[in-house]
């Protein structure tokens, strides 16, 4: 059996409305009867043609939608992802994404403060040597005073 269209419903409802007027003509409350049930098959039907065109719409948008998520899904690696996140096969890989990411965002806070206490000890190289950068004046200084320390420390447990 072939669905029907709005209007071939429509027309059924009409049909069989009038099959049951010439049917029972003769007795007025049941003509009468046969009338409100069928205005109320009519109500019903507008109500369900009505309804139908609803869900067509919402039917639409939601295809519409999935073709929206469909492009969004195709343009990404979700296995690149995963593999970068390193985890295990199994591993669901949208649920690690977040953690993972709230990770990577903290260890960028702490090598930023590390660059910070590094660019401090550098400014205070206030004579950068010939042929060096500050850095490796630092480490110089750094070495020089490490000795020398050595040094005074051997000399005063051997005094």
């Amino acid at each position: 059996m072939k669905d029907l269209s709005k209007e071939e419903l429509v027309s059924v409802f009409v049909l069989s409305a009038i099959k049951i007027l010439k049917a029972d003509k003769e007795n007025d409350s049941i003509y009468e009867s046969h009338i409100n049930e069928i205005i109320s098959r009519l109500s019903a039907g507008e109500e369900a043609v009505k309804k139908v065109a609803e869900l067509e719409k919402e039917v639409e948008r939601l295809s519409q939608w999935k073709t929206q998520m469909l492009i969004v899904e195709s343009s990404w690696d979700v296995q690149a992802i995963g593999k970068l996140l390193n985890l295990k096969w199994g591993d669901n890989i949208r649920k690690n994404i977040e953690p993972e990411i709230q990770k990577l965002k903290q260890q960028a806070a702490a090598g930023q403060r590390a660059v910070e206490k590094y660019n401090e000890l550098i400014s205070h190289v206030e004579t950068k040597h010939p042929n060096e950068t500050r850095h490796e004046t630092a480490i110089r200084y750094i070495i020089e005073k490490e000795r020398k320390a050595d040094q005074q420390s051997k000399e005063a447990g051997n005094g």
